[in-house]
């Protein structure tokens, strides 16, 4: 008997279903970016790069418009699903339970004095679209006043430069930020993410210089970009 192929056809989107006898897979693509997507396959969510093969699906090709995939020895084109449309159009309401500490990250060791530190990084919130950290800092006071707390999302160690700029100012001192990660307007949207850098910088005439200390951590979520009206 052969497999049978029937689509599930949205007003934006498509889902694949597969059967046979023996076996059946469903896939669904909840996110698309160039060289990448996001599926769920019979339910678990998967982030493929082209190439990649999960629970018996290999991604052949994915951009904005859609992604090619092959499996059961069929080659399919699929667009994004029609539901994750629906949920662009107005903020997520309910917070994104992680499990653990909400603590993301804590300085280990003695502080040298007048050293620029980053002491801990905490959740404070999360949405699919952002999430909002806590940031205790040491600011040692070496480059001035005009010192700056940034953050980018990184893909297997490279920043995506999806995010909206922050640029939230530091005290010397030791105090205590909030910061607000988000997609910035010319981000896909919905991509992955596996860590965070935060990055402490100095400017000079309003134009960025350098930075003082930077650190990655670790944190995977997908990026949802809110639409306004």
């Amino acid at each position: 008997m052969k497999a049978l192929v029937r689509y599930l056809v949205g007003a934006a989107g498509a889902c694949l279903l597969l059967a046979a006898p023996a076996w059946s897979v469903e896939i669904v693509v909840k996110g698309l970016t160039e060289g990448s997507a996001i599926l769920v396959i019979d339910g678990r969510l998967a982030i493929l790069r082209e190439g990649d093969v999960r629970h018996g699906v290999r991604l052949i090709h994915a951009d904005n418009a859609g992604a090619r995939v092959e499996v059961g020895g069929r080659t399919l084109t699929l667009e994004l699903d029609s539901s994750i449309a629906e949920t662009y159009r107005e903020p997520e309401p309910e917070r994104v339970q992680r499990a653990g500490s909400d603590i993301l990250y804590r300085h280990e060791g003695a502080l040298v004095e007048g050293a620029t530190v980053l002491l801990s990084v905490k959740l404070v919130d999360e949405r699919g679209a952002d999430v909002t950290l806590g940031v205790e800092y040491v600011y040692g006071g070496d480059y001035g006043e005009e010192v700056y707390l940034d953050a980018d999302t990184l893909k297997g160690r490279n920043a995506t430069g999806h995010v909206a700029p922050i640029g939230a100012r530091l005290r010397q001192g030791r105090h205590y930020v909030e910061i607000n990660v988000a997609s910035g307007e010319s981000a896909p949207l919905v991509y992955a993410s596996d860590a965070l850098r935060l990055t402490v910088y100095w400017t000079e005439d309003g134009s960025k210089r350098g930075a003082i200390i930077s650190r990655v951590i670790p944190f995977s979520k997908y990026w949802k970009k809110v639409r306004v009206r």
